[in-house]
C-alpha cells in the first residue's frame, strides 16, 4: 500500500532500534530521515533502494558503522551522518 511513499520521518524515535523489514519493499522512497534514534545497524537490503537521494543518520548514536550495501544507493545525493557512531564511510 505504501509503494509510492517518497519520504518517511521517523526522526526522534528512541525507542527505534532498527530499520523495520516492512520498509524494503519502499521503492519509490526518496527520503529517509532515521536521525536521533536509536538504530545500531542498517539492515543490507537498503542498498537495494535505489531511488533513494536523502538518508539523514544524524545523532544516530549507536550506528558504528554502514554496510558496503549502501554502494547501490546510485541516486543519492545527501547523507548525513554527522554526531553519529559512524566512524568510517564504505569504500
Amino acid at each position: 500500500r505504501l509503494s509510492r511513499l517518497t519520504e518517511l520521518c521517523l526522526r526522534g524515535c528512541k525507542n527505534l532500534s532498527e530499520i523495520p523489514d516492512a520498509l524494503e519493499g519502499l521503492v519509490s522512497l526518496q527520503k529517509l530521515d532515521v536521525s536521533l534514534t536509536g538504530i545500531d545497524r542498517l539492515p543490507g537490503w537498503i542498498g537495494r533502494l535505489s531511488g533513494l537521494t536523502v538518508l539523514n543518520l544524524r545523532g544516530c548514536k549507536n550506528l558504528s558503522e554502514i554496510p558496503d550495501t549502501l554502494e547501490g544507493l546510485v541516486s543519492l545525493q545527501t547523507l548525513y551522518v554527522s554526531y553519529s557512531g559512524v566512524s568510517r564511510l564504505p569504500g
